[in-house]
């Protein structure tokens, strides 16, 4: 993903959870746009988990979450935690899985 990040510190830019195919990313190359596209699917689970007037709440249900997680054997190598800004975090989790985006 780096390899095409330009200016990482002056312009946003964003990810998505989801795999395309040749065919979608053609389209999207064309479109600019993911609007319409279906099929897709993804190895990860997101959660978020934001109090606007308490930090320490979100912070507290992110812990809580990873100590459930891993209570039930998921590796803490596919958990990964971000800050999301002024309140609240971002889990996400790398499963075994495919889930669907339909």
């Amino acid at each position: 993903m780096w390899d095409h990040v330009k200016n990482p510190d002056t312009k946003d830019y964003y990810t998505s959870i989801y795999r395309y195919n040749q065919e979608q990313y053609d389209k999207w190359k064309k479109s600019g746009s993911v609007a319409g596209i279906k099929d897709v699917y993804t190895h990860k689970l997101v959660f978020d988990f934001d109090s606007a007037s308490n930090l320490d709440e979100a912070r507290k249900d992110t812990t809580t979450l990873i100590t459930r997680l891993i209570s039930y054997g998921v590796p803490q190598d596919n958990i990964q935690v971000c800050f999301t800004g002024s309140k609240g975090f971002s889990v996400e989790l790398e499963t075994d899985l495919i889930v669907t985006g339909k």
